[in-house]
């Protein structure tokens, strides 16, 4: 969420998932099988109003130079439908948590089985409570962390969780360590509006620019009315653009605390490919890309490049003897349906 207009006008940013694709018409195969339990939660959330269609012929391809191509059909001819959260896409997860006893922001720093088989765990110092099963939705060196502090048991889990870092898969085609790479998120509001090649352009994967991977409008894809820019010279936009993988990898800092002077680097650098990428660079384009308002993220572990090795009817991973269980979108794809499979 950021602010403008000296903060009387707050506006709302997709700063990580940005749709989830659904097939165009839903047909019950198998009642039991993970994908068809992931449509009937799609169906009941559109019904419910959590999710609402993206305009596929709005979101597409942007080619360097401006050039814009609306999502293609897939075999069969048919375009797959993108759905979003209303309100944002954080309506997802808080429609799936909604029954749930959410304890949160609450780090777990160490978990240790009692000789009943349940599992304590602790905050710091404090006990949390003891619990039937452990679940670590979570990779990389926090999580292996606290898998080897939890006794040798749990040695195969805490292997599991251990990740490399880098936007190009490292170790051939089946590589020792899960890894993940990281991406750069532009939240601005442009002074615009931004000249666009087709009024229909509200995201795109973006083509021939190596340091970019995404743009979206959040205005429109929101339903966001941004209000005016200066002297009422035309509407403000609010943009997402999202780094390539190899951008993020060479200007990579620690996430928790972007330098002043690399956020700045990295925001001026993104917003010039942003402007390639639609083909106005000249300078009589500046107006419209001037910053009102621009917040950066670092997604340090933005994106699994390698999956594990689980099928699709069994898109988890479970340890009987310790009631240890692992599931994340790194099972089998990194998308929100592969996600919640489990």
């Amino acid at each position: 969420m950021l602010k403008v207009d000296g903060g009387k006008t707050q506006v709302l940013f997709d700063h990580s998932a940005q749709f989830l694709s659904a097939p165009s018409s839903y047909v019950s195969t198998s009642p039991s099988s993970p994908s068809d339990t992931w449509n009937k939660w799609v169906c009941e959330m559109e019904c419910d109003g959590i999710l609402r269609e993206w305009d596929s012929q709005r979101i597409g391809t942007l080619s360097r130079g401006g050039v814009f191509s609306p999502r293609a059909t897939d075999s069969g001819g048919v375009q797959p439908r993108a759905l979003i959260g209303s309100g944002g896409m954080r309506a997802i997860p808080a429609y799936m948590a909604r029954n749930l006893e959410i304890d949160r922001p609450k780090w777990v720093s160490k978990a240790r089985q009692n000789k009943d088989g349940t599992w304590r765990l602790w905050h710091y110092q404090e006990e949390l409570d003891d619990f039937d099963y452990l679940v670590v939705a979570h990779n990389g060196k926090c999580a292996a962390r606290l898998m080897k502090s939890a006794g040798p048991a749990l040695a195969p889990v805490a292997r599991l969780l251990e990740t490399k870092f880098g936007a190009n898969l490292r170790g051939g085609s089946t590589p020792r360590f899960m890894q993940l790479c990281s991406l750069y998120v532009l939240m601005v509001v442009l002074d615009g509006p931004v000249p666009l090649p087709t009024p229909n352009l509200e995201g795109a994967f973006v083509e021939g620019v190596p340091a970019l991977s995404w743009v979206a409008d959040q205005g429109a894809k929101l339903g966001q009315n941004v209000e005016k820019g200066p002297e009422n010279e035309g509407t403000r936009r609010a943009w997402v653009i999202v780094s390539s993988p190899t951008f993020a990898e060479e200007h990579k800092v620690p996430q928790e605390n972007i330098p002043i002077e690399t956020a700045a680097e990295v925001t001026s650098l993104l917003l010039q490919a942003f402007r390639l990428a639609l083909g106005k660079e000249g300078r009589e384009y500046d107006a419209a890309f001037k910053v009102s308002t621009s917040a950066l993220q670092l997604w340090g572990a933005g994106n699994p490049i390698s999956v594990a090795d689980v099928s699709e009817e069994v898109p988890f991973i479970f340890q009987a003897s310790t009631g240890c269980g692992v599931c994340g979108d790194w099972m089998l794809a990194p998308s929100i349906p592969a996600a919640a499979r489990h």
